[in-house]
């Protein structure tokens, strides 16, 4: 066992972070506690009850309805001999999950339950147990701001477990926060020198080596250099910001003949030690491809969507983010400062998006009291928010 995990758990959500060697490797984002029935987040591996909607036999599969606003797959050739009928319930396990337009692929489980509403399946793990199994099996400590059930967990994972009631968030003690901008940004540097670029689209992800900073004896060493170092970041940052399908990254190799030869198996070894790579191919032009599974969204794809900037669409966060963030402000203020009322304005979506969970209010009335007040102003921006003490 090796690494850190860190759970923050907070009116609106939960957060987990996992640290291998000072690094943050991985992040995880749930429900808050009790709002598990209400998160509809799937992953690979949720279980869903779903209703046959459609069976294309020209496509040999189905399209499912499982409580998301786009349809599931299921490919039959997949599943028993016994045939599926238009209008059907069934369970199914999400192989991949829904990505923009495309719904997610599924596998076939067995009966579903006709009194049960399509989507996610009870029961519903402690979010912070889902944590630990999503991204956490493998640490030697877990430090978390609660008391979690224990019960269902083995016990190493289970004596890892350290309660840690800091006045200050986990994420930010750890470096997590930091490392959470920088996932976010189109640029990351390679250790050493150099930077990578990456681009997520919906087909695949590419990803270019800025090979500015990076020096070596020789112009073959040097490619060499500038490849391991690429690859070496490259898996780093795929699994920092949840990235999976086909991933391109453009190296820059230009020797020809047996020096090349030897440097393409080089580069063909050192991506094949990719955690879960599969499909790796290196052309001529040095572009390596190869392809790693897509069990959730990625950050990007999660918490950002398209804004209309021209000539180009840009990014920018979720009102579901950005609320979660101003909450979460709000409740770092209120617990560093016990005998202190705070007012806490936000723009109108933001408000507005609050005001339409009242359970996260009143979570936050049970831990602080009535020591805050939430009010719309437009003078922070449609996206933004301020914490005033009063």
């Amino acid at each position: 066992m090796s690494g850190i995990l860190i759970i923050e758990s907070w009116a609106a959500e939960t957060r987990a972070a996992l640290i291998n060697n000072d690094d943050v490797a991985k992040f995880w984002f749930g429900p808050a506690p009790s709002d598990e029935t209400h998160d509809r987040s799937l992953r690979a591996g949720t279980v869903v009850n779903g209703r046959v909607r459609q069976i294309n036999r020209a496509l040999n599969a189905a399209f499912v309805e499982i409580g998301h606003e786009t349809d599931g797959f299921l490919t039959l050739s997949d599943q028993p001999a016994r045939a599926l009928c238009e209008g059907e319930i069934a369970k199914f396990t999400i192989k991949t999950p829904p990505r923009g337009p495309k719904g997610a692929t599924l596998r076939y489980l067995g009966e579903g339950l006709s009194n049960a509403p399509l989507g996610r399946c009870a029961p519903f793990d402690d979010p912070a147990i889902e944590a630990i199994n999503a991204i956490g099996r493998e640490v030697h400590q877990i430090f978390i701001d609660r008391a979690i059930p224990r019960q269902h967990l083995s016990d190493d994972i289970a004596d890892a477990i350290q309660i840690d009631h800091r006045s200050h968030a986990l994420f930010s003690d750890f470096g997590a926060d930091d490392g959470l901008t920088a996932a976010f940004e189109r640029r990351a540097p390679i250790p050493g020198g150099g930077a990578l670029i990456l681009d997520e689209t919906e087909a695949l992800t590419l990803i270019d080596v800025d090979t500015d900073g990076l020096q070596a004896a020789s112009s073959l060493r040097l490619q060499e250099k500038i490849a391991l170092a690429a690859l070496k970041e490259a898996e780093r940052q795929i699994s920092l910001r949840g990235i999976g399908g086909q991933v391109v990254l453009d190296l820059p190799l230009s020797r020809t003949g047996g020096a090349k030869s030897r440097l393409s198996q080089t580069v063909k070894k050192a991506a094949a030690g990719i955690r879960d790579a599969r499909a790796i191919s290196l052309a001529n032009n040095g572009l390596l491809s190869f392809a790693v599974p897509r069990r959730t969204l990625s950050l990007l794809e999660a918490h950002t969507e398209i804004a209309p900037v021209a000539p180009i669409s840009g990014r920018r966060f979720t009102t579901a983010w950005l609320a979660k963030k101003a909450l979460r402000h709000l409740e770092l203020e209120l617990r560093n400062a016990p005998s202190e009322r705070f007012e806490l304005s936000a723009g109108k979506p933001i408000y507005d998006y609050i005001e339409g969970r009242q359970r996260w209010i009143e979570r936050m009335k049970d831990r602080y009291s009535a020591r805050f007040r939430f009010v719309s102003r437009s003078s922070v921006g449609e996206q933004g928010h301020d914490i005033v003490k009063l």
